[in-house]
This record gives C-alpha cells, sequence and structure tokens, in this order.
C-alpha cells in the first residue's frame, strides 16, 4: 500500500496510476500465491498415518489398505475398540452433547473466531473443543510431559497390548468425572510403551472426527518462536526445557488446517515475562483469546502466581471458569460482564489442594445462579447439581477479532 501511494502521487508522472495498479495486482497476486504456499507446506507434510495412528489408538477401525490393519485384528485390540466406544459413549452423552446447546445460547456470538487457551489443561481437549469448537488455533499448557509420538509398528504385541491398556485407565476415569486426576495421569501417561499427553490428544481428535495431517515434537527457542525438535529430540543443540507438541488437524468444512500446540510447562512469573523465551511466545500467540480454567488447583489465589494470573486477564476477551481457577475479586466490575451457572458450595474436600472460600462469589450465587446442565466439576463436585461455572467477557472488545 505505501508502494501504491507513492507511485500514484508522485509529481509529474503520467504513466503513475496505470503502474500504480499493475503493482498493485502483481502484489495483490504475490500475496495470495505466498498465503496458498503456506498452506500447501501444511498439506505436503500432511502424511495419512498420522491420522491412522490417531484412529487405531482410539478404536477407530482403520482400512485393509493401512499398515495398522493387521494389528487390529488381535483379540485384545478388538476388547480395546469396544472400551474405548464405551468410553466415547459416556462423554459424548454427558458432556459434549449437552455443552454444545447450551453454548449456543451462552458463548457470545463471533467468540468462535477468537483463538483459545487453556492453562493447567492436563489432557483436557474434550472441554475446550467442546465450548470453542471453530477456534482457528488452540493453545494447552499443563505440567504433564507431551510423550512421544506414538507409531504402533514399533511396538511389539505385549507392548502394544500394556500400552493401550493405560490408555483406557487414563481415559476411563475421565469419561465419568469429566476431568483428568492427576494422580491417574502420572500413573498411566508414564508407561513405557504409549506415554505422555501426546496420545490422548490424537484419541479426542479421531474421535470428534477431526482428521489429523501432521504431529511434531516441538520445543521454544531463545527467540520465542516454537520450532521442530531434531531427530534427537534437540532444539539448536539442547534440550528445550519446555518441550511440546504441535498438532495439525482439519475439521469437516474446514478452509484452512487448524493447530493444536500441546507445551509441558509450570507456568509462573518467568515464563509471562516479556523479554523470556516463553513471554515472547505467549505474547505473541495469545491475543484477544478465549480461556477456559477448570479444576485449576486455586494457584490464581497465590501471590506468586499474580503475574501469570494478570497476563490471563489482559490477554482474554472472555474466560470460562469454575471458582477454582482466578478470583471472582480480580474481575472489576467497570471491565467484565458476568455471569454465573450452577451451584456454589465451597465445602468440599480435594486430597492436596487448599479451598479458597469466596464471600463475594457466594453473593453473586444468593437465590441460586443459571441452569448448567453440564458436569464442570472438580474434586468432589460431582454431578450437574453441585458444579459451578463462571463467564466473563471483557467489555468494549469486538469478539472475533
Amino acid at each position: 500500500m505505501i508502494i501504491k501511494k507513492c507511485i500514484l502521487q508522485g509529481p509529474g508522472n503520467f504513466f503513475g496510476p496505470f503502474i500504480g495498479r499493475a503493482l498493485l495486482l502483481t502484489l495483490t497476486f504475490i500475496m495470495a500465491c505466498s498465503n496458498i504456499s503456506a498452506e500447501r507446506k501444511i498439506e505436503a507434510k500432511a502424511d495419512p498415518y498420522w491420522n491412522e495412528i490417531s484412529m487405531f489408538l482410539a478404536g477407530i477401525p482403520v482400512g485393509k489398505e493401512s499398515r495398522l490393519w493387521p494389528k487390529t485384528q488381535t483379540g485384545y485390540y478388538k476388547g480395546h475398540m469396544t472400551s474405548m466406544d464405551d468410553f466415547w459413549k459416556r462423554v459424548k452423552q454427558d458432556t459434549m452433547d449437552i455443552i454444545g446447546p447450551w453454548r449456543k445460547i451462552n458463548i457470545p456470538a463471533g467468540i468462535e473466531k477468537n483463538g483459545a487457551f487453556y492453562p493447567l489443561s492436563g489432557a483436557d481437549f474434550v472441554n475446550l473443543y467442546s465450548l470453542f469448537p471453530d477456534a482457528a488455533r488452540y493453545l494447552m499448557v499443563a505440567l504433564e510431559d507431551p510423550g512421544d509420538i506414538p507409531d504402533p509398528l514399533a511396538l511389539d504385541e505385549r507392548s502394544l497390548d500394556s500400552g493401550l491398556s493405560s490408555i483406557r485407565k487414563s481415559t476411563h476415569l475421565y469419561g465419568k468425572i469429566n476431568y483428568f486426576q492427576t494422580r491417574v495421569m502420572i500413573k498411566e501417561m508414564r508407561n513405557l510403551n504409549i506415554k505422555g499427553v501426546t496420545p490422548i490428544l490424537l484419541i479426542f481428535l479421531s474421535r470428534m472426527g477431526l482428521t489429523v495431517l501432521n504431529v511434531q515434537k516441538i520445543g521454544i527457542g531463545d527467540d520465542g518462536r516454537t520450532a521442530e525438535l531434531d531427530s534427537t529430540g534437540n532444539l539448536g543443540g539442547k534440550k528445550p526445557k519446555f518441550p511440546g507438541v504441535l498438532i495439525t488437524f482439519r475439521g469437516q468444512g474446514d478452509q484452512r488446517p487448524r493447530e493444536l500446540i500441546y507445551l509441558s510447562m509450570r507456568l509462573e512469573k518467568e515464563t509471562v515475562d516479556p523479554v523470556s523465551p516463553t513471554g515472547k511466545f505467549f505474547s505473541g500467540y495469545l491475543s484477544n483469546v478465549s480461556t477456559i480454567i477448570k479444576a485449576g488447583c486455586y494457584i490464581f489465589f497465590i501471590d506468586k502466581f499474580k503475574e501469570v494470573k494478570d497476563f490471563i486477564l489482559s490477554r482474554s476477551s472472555f474466560i470460562i471458569q469454575d471458582d477454582s481457577g482466578i478470583p471472582y475479586s480480580a474481575f472489576k466490575t467497570e471491565q467484565w460482564n458476568m455471569k454465573f451457572y450452577g451451584v456454589y458450595i465451597p465445602q468440599y474436600p480435594i486430597t492436596d489442594a487448599v479451598i479458597y472460600k469466596q464471600e463475594d462469589l457466594m453473593k453473586c450465587y444468593k437465590g441460586g445462579g443459571l441452569p448448567l446442565p453440564f458436569n464442570f466439576g472438580y474434586g468432589s463436585l460431582l454431578g450437574r447439581d453441585k458444579s459451578n461455572l463462571m463467564t466473563a467477557e471483557k467489555k468494549g472488545v469486538k469478539q472475533g477479532g
């Protein structure tokens, strides 16, 4: 646009307008080609085997032409398929099929165009995607190791059976209570065969009907950019401090591929410092995002996490959480529109967690909250008559920007 202005306004240049239009058309064409090339690069990397792996882990039948098809003919794998079908039926009925209609009524129009952020997520892509199904990009951050990218062909039958068993154990309880318990993740996601968060994410993507195009192990470089790790698991000659995985996928009707990034890190003051590599990454990646905090362990009530709390508030245009997330007192009425759903009953036991009773939040729930038809509980808050959920929409921000 600057070049066009200079040529069109150049004194004494009769051909200026024609040259300007021609150059503008040329630049437009080049920019369009650049966008197409970027998309084609993603498509060029796409390997059907990634999607087959995701389907295999999820217990979804693959075709006879797949390299994985022979492994689906064993007795233990047929049992895995049945178990995963039952698990996903429960997730669909108790969570996804209920959140969908609720979302359409209670989440502002246009917000689906925002990026979506889930701090302290564990492997819970289900709630993130169910609440924000049309986000162009998703970022999940938690302590759990991303693990290795699974390759069933590299495992013998005994190891594969053991790995699939661990997957079933880690997802089974989630299907019942709608969040991952730390003790279960620690035990089952550290198995020797199919470990970490990555396999669970692939299962969720596949079960949701999304097509996995590519999977890359990544880290954050000193410049604040994510980059793929080399064959030795290094980035710039050293192990990344914060390893992660980048999954590129496509949903039905998507015009362009979308991405899911999972990073293993402890959220603290340094990680959001704008001069640190992670702070540079977050500042560049998170803007006007929709944030979900669920089973947040009440860490944002602690002074040492103030910078993280403030960063999330500054970067989010919409937040949905339970009472274990950001304290209600941090949402200033002149900045946020708040709504409250379900029931707030802060007297309940949670192992290894300090419960913060919020008197100001109790006043908001006096007389009852808006209907909450799905379980959004934490700890012993199981059941639709016990969970609480609040939404915060930043005032003066155009959603979908």
